[in-house]
């Protein structure tokens, strides 16, 4: 299958194998099944995948800048894929489960994974204003289980700036950044309302504003079924002075 650089490319093909070339900056496939698949090093502007399945398939080196990985009703699943040294930017995961793919030195910006699993992947390399979100905020999830699947997943030596779990997800089935830049908080709801109350009782101006406008965010968060949250200690205490800063990290962190 040859096409010229710059066409679009098509495959409605029930199963294939090997590696797919040229070059292409848009690219669309349906009810696929691919096996060893090569797609690495591609610049992809447009991204339309649905209802596919894709089993040790090389996206290595990709760079992806708009699309969905998993459009349609029916989930995408990838299973032992490498998206190893990509670039994915403002994609949507969409309805798509990745078991076992590795992200190593992956850069992922503005990317929401909303109806999306992930299971046994490993992350590493820059993720800036990426959410994980368990909630199926009442639709149906495959399976029938109540949230989507988030577990035994490697953030370890992921570098993280604006990185949310949301909507239920297990912090203790994933492997987390660690360091004093990081911050646990147990037990979230109550945690962050012994940190609301200690910002009542501050005089009224610019320290508490703040200070509230933070702890709202992860309030919302907590009260959307995250038991625990997991954030950077910067988004507590960057607008505040060390002495307050550091007493609402006590409270809240025990």
């Amino acid at each position: 299958m040859n096409h010229e650089d710059g066409d679009s490319i098509e495959i409605k093909a029930s199963r294939a194998r090997g590696r797919f070339s040229p070059q292409v900056d848009e690219l669309e496939l349906r009810s696929v099944e691919m096996e060893n698949a090569d797609f690495s090093h591609r610049k992809i502007s447009y991204l339309a995948i649905t209802a596919s399945s894709f089993t040790r398939c090389n996206f290595q080196g990709i760079k992806l800048t708009s699309g969905s990985m998993g459009g349609g009703r029916a989930v995408t699943v990838y299973n032992d894929c490498t998206f190893d040294d990509s670039i994915i930017h403002r994609v949507s995961p969409g309805r798509a489960r990745f078991v076992s793919c590795t992200f190593r030195n992956t850069k992922m910006r503005d990317v929401r994974f909303l109806r999306a699993e992930l299971v046994d992947c490993v992350f590493t390399g820059k993720l800036q204003g990426v959410v994980f979100d368990a909630d199926p905020w009442g639709e149906p999830v495959e399976g029938g289980k109540i949230a989507y699947e988030y577990r035994g997943n490697d953030f370890s030596a992921a570098s993280f700036d604006d990185v949310a779990f949301r909507g239920g997800i297990e912090l203790d089935d994933q492997r987390l950044p660690g360091g004093p830049d990081f911050l646990l908080i147990r037990n979230a709801l109550a945690s962050l309302g012994g940190a609301w109350d200690e910002v009542q009782s501050w005089p009224f101006g610019t320290f508490r504003v703040e200070a509230e406008s933070c702890l709202e965010v992860l309030l919302k968060s907590a009260r959307r079924k995250q038991k625990d949250l997991f954030i950077q200690k910067k988004f507590i205490t960057r607008s505040l002075p060390q002495e307050l800063g550091d007493k609402l990290v006590r409270i809240m962190c025990g």
